[in-house]
């Protein structure tokens, strides 16, 4: 806009988004929703298009929501992904990206636990440890009783929310059991009910390996995740009685634990924190905005790819911490959500299946589920920037806006950009215009209103999947 100066310039995303958008924040967001900031460094663009899988025939397809995911060669064959479901049901997918259900595990369980050990995967239910061997797809052999053992905690149908997480640690298997850890030797069949026994009261959520220990995630009481204040991680050598250091976070159980680059994370349960491990105390980093009582995460759902994490949130979606490169802090953006993008629905599981994302869903409307598998070379074909509220004022004086600008990188006729803004906390947003490629190079002018504060809305659209545009600054006059 020549001949005036901005009064609102961003040139950088990184910081993502922010809990309290009324908080002043450098180069943060109330709202990234299903755009990147670091897939480009330095520019916005649409993150990867969700894609739904799909399933064999009725009766063996997907009939439940996927809890827990994992890879898995039938000792030596195709790498296979893996779904184990409620009611005990597994889901195995193709080479060609089919879901069919290969078999039901009929001992009580909800989809506890699931861990490649060896040459074989193990599966936890209420009262057993089954196990498969060889193709999971075909020939392979299901044992849904491999081990029957006196297990500590039962899941109770689904109304409790008791996991068996599993981690392989020193040559060994874990499995969470209650308040006790059941290890799994090498050979198959030697195993301890008890090799590692916590203190009253607490329940096994979430296994992690960092730094030559095993992190130890667990909620207090012996219900659900989130019935009761209080989390508390150990990290024990694996040999010794005790645990050598023991750390209590401030939030409602440890729903899951994540090693990135030798950095320990935890997620909190229904509150949707994101903690960080100093070596001395639990840091809290970041939080889900909107999070709320209705809504929690699960030990399942969180995943690691490349330089990210990627967290589920039922009837959000998935969360990404990650950056775009080490020189910058690390963010958060809301990534994905179901490829039917349904309203209310829950996330199952996530996992990284040969440097892909993938993850799980339950559509609790319609009673539908399925697994996305998100594009690598196709984009949504919409997200949303929100930004915080700026205060523009003048010495506590109101002060003339104008225009709107966006500078792209990247913009082609497959691409527009609505435009809405908000000044002095307005109930609604007021529409701007559209940016299109016929007028994305000059400001979008209509506003030519005075407000002390404003705060405006991007929504970015593409009517080709394979390409994005990019944005590098926004200005305000």
């Amino acid at each position: 806009m020549a001949g005036r100066a901005p009064l609102l310039t961003i040139d950088d995303f990184s910081a993502g988004i922010i809990r309290d958008a009324s908080i002043p924040a450098k180069n943060a967001f109330q709202t990234l929703r299903e755009l990147s900031i670091v897939d480009s460094p330095g520019l916005l663009q649409m993150e990867g298009l969700p894609t739904a899988e799909t399933e064999a025939a009725a009766a063996d397809d997907i009939q439940t929501l996927i809890r827990w995911f994992e890879s898995y060669d039938g000792n030596g064959g195709t790498l296979r992904l893996m779904g184990l479901g409620s009611a005990g049901r597994m889901f195995v997918r193709s080479a060609a990206g089919t879901w069919t259900r290969r078999n039901t595990d009929a001992n009580a369980g909800q989809g506890q636990g699931m861990c490649r050990f060896g040459t074989r995967v193990f599966w936890g239910s209420d009262t057993n440890i089954g196990q498969v061997n060889g193709n999971p797809e075909a020939g392979g052999s299901y044992t849904n009783s491999y081990l029957t053992v006196t297990l500590g905690a039962a899941f109770a149908s689904g109304t409790t929310q008791v996991y068996r997480p599993m981690k392989e640690f020193l040559g060994n298997l874990f499995v969470g059991d209650g308040r006790y850890l059941f290890k799994l030797e090498s050979d198959y069949t030697t195993f301890d009910n008890d090799a590692f026994i916590l203190p009253i009261n607490h329940t096994v959520s979430s296994l992690e390996v960092w730094n030559d220990r095993l992190a130890i995630g667990t909620y207090y009481g012996t219900g659900n995740i989130n019935d009761a204040f209080g989390a508390r991680v150990f990290l024990w050598d694996g040999v010794s009685p005790r645990a050598d250091v023991i750390e209590d976070a401030d939030t409602e159980g440890v729903a899951a634990l994540i090693n990135l680059n030798e950095q320990l994370y935890m997620a909190g349960g229904r509150s949707g924190s994101f903690y960080l491990f100093n070596g001395t105390e639990w840091a809290l980093v970041r939080a889900i905005p909107g999070a709320n009582a209705a809504n929690l995460i699960r030990p399942s759902m969180v995943a690691r790819k490349d330089d990210n994490i990627f967290i589920g949130y039922d009837s959000r979606g998935i969360f990404r911490w990650g950056r775009p490169d080490t020189t910058i802090p690390y963010s958060l953006t809301t990534a994905y959500r179901p490829s039917a993008n349904q309203t209310n629905f829950n996330i199952g599981a996530i996992t990284n299946f040969q440097n892909q994302i993938y993850f799980s869903w339950q559509d609790t409307d319609a009673a539908t589920f399925g697994v996305d598998a998100v594009s690598t070379t196709s984009y949504r074909t919409g997200g949303v920037l929100e930004s915080q509220i700026y205060e523009i004022e003048d010495k506590g004086n109101t002060r003339l806006i104008q225009a709107i600008e966006v500078i792209p990188r990247t913009f082609t006729t497959n691409h527009t950009i609505t435009v809405d803004y908000k000044l002095d906390n307005a109930a609604a947003y007021t529409n701007l215009g559209t940016l299109s490629s016929t007028n994305i190079n000059q400001p979008l002018y209509g506003i030519f209103s005075r407000g002390k504060t404003i705060q405006f809305r991007l929504t970015l659209l593409t009517a080709l999947a394979t390409s994005t545009p990019t944005i590098s600054k926004i200005l305000v006059y």
